[in-house]
């Protein structure tokens, strides 16, 4: 089966569900044909949100870049998504942004590694980066993007 939607449409069914109980508002359905119903079966609250969080063997996220805030709403949301695969798309620039790149990949990979772990692994590197740096400083940090390269290359299944 295939569920297409939008990540507000997703935030609203799963962070909000968890306090309200009763059948889903017509403006709150993902799917109004499939999940009109009477508060019961796939037109409940929980149901719906169950289905969203645990129906999915596969869950490509396109437009990834909107997951890259940690903290926000979409992202706690998104984070509670249980699925053997996880792809993220996106066309938007990171800007060399190593904190956004993080999140996008702890979505994607949940138990990449410990924030402050990569904090670690990438300090060289924004170090580096920085104008004036010492050649050794580039050095290190070509060296560092090397290892942050090998570690988020995908893997065979």
């Amino acid at each position: 089966s295939v569920l297409i939607t939008t990540y507000g449409i997703f935030k609203v069914n799963v962070l909000q569900q968890q306090q309200q109980q009763g059948p889903v508002a017509a403006d709150e359905r993902l799917c109004p044909a499939e999940l009109a119903g009477d508060g019961a079966g796939l037109g409940s609250r929980q149901a719906v949100r169950e289905a969203l969080l645990q129906g999915c063997c596969i869950v490509a996220a396109d437009e990834a870049h909107e997951l890259r805030t940690e903290g926000t709403q979409v992202v706690r949301a998104m984070q509670q998504l249980t699925t053997r695969r996880r792809l993220a798309l996106t066309g938007y620039p990171l800007q060399n942004n190593l904190e956004e790149y993080y999140e996008l990949i702890r979505w994607a990979r949940p138990h990449f590694m410990p924030p402050d772990d990569f904090k670690q692994l990438v300090a060289p590197i924004a170090a580096g980066q920085q104008h004036g740096a010492s050649d050794s400083a580039r050095r290190c940090t070509a060296a560092q993007l090397g290892v942050l390269q090998a570690l988020t290359e995908v893997r065979a299944a």
